[in-house]
């Protein structure tokens, strides 16, 4: 699987496509029983998506997870700079981990994404699974 390398040399790209699967996990136990989100809503919780409009479609979001592509040292320095808020950690941790402790940091702190993908197979709508699924296909 794509995401089967090992936590010091995950790119950032794969980190916030785990974040995504995470917020899309939380989403959907946090809607009505039997009544999970649709995939704008599924989309729109990409760390990828910060301004409008929301992916309409797999590919679109495709598009815009890899202009957003960045090394672990561009996403620390946007962190530390302020220019990335990113509530997982501040500005001063951030200036306190190097690159790799950073990246080690912010992954511990989600669940593996192929278990939380294969989890989401029973949570979601057929449909707006297979398109989140193929929203991260390489």
């Amino acid at each position: 699987e794509a995401y089967r390398i090992g936590r010091d040399s995950t790119p950032v790209g794969a980190y916030l496509d785990a974040e995504w699967l995470h917020r899309i996990l939380t989403a959907t136990l946090d809607a009505p029983l039997g009544d999970p989100p649709h995939w704008p809503r599924l989309a729109g919780l990409h760390p990828a998506v910060t301004t409008a409009p929301v992916p309409t479609s797999p590919e679109h979001l495709a598009h815009r997870r890899a202009r957003t592509q960045t090394d672990w040292a561009s996403f620390r320095h946007g962190v530390i700079q302020r220019h990335l808020g990113w509530p997982p950690v501040g500005a001063a941790l951030a200036s306190w981990f190097d690159e790799g402790s950073l990246a080690r940091h912010l992954l511990s702190q989600l669940p593996d994404p192929d278990v939380v993908l294969a989890e989401l197979r029973d949570l979601l709508r057929p449909a707006d699974h297979g398109r989140v699924a193929g929203a991260l296909a390489p």
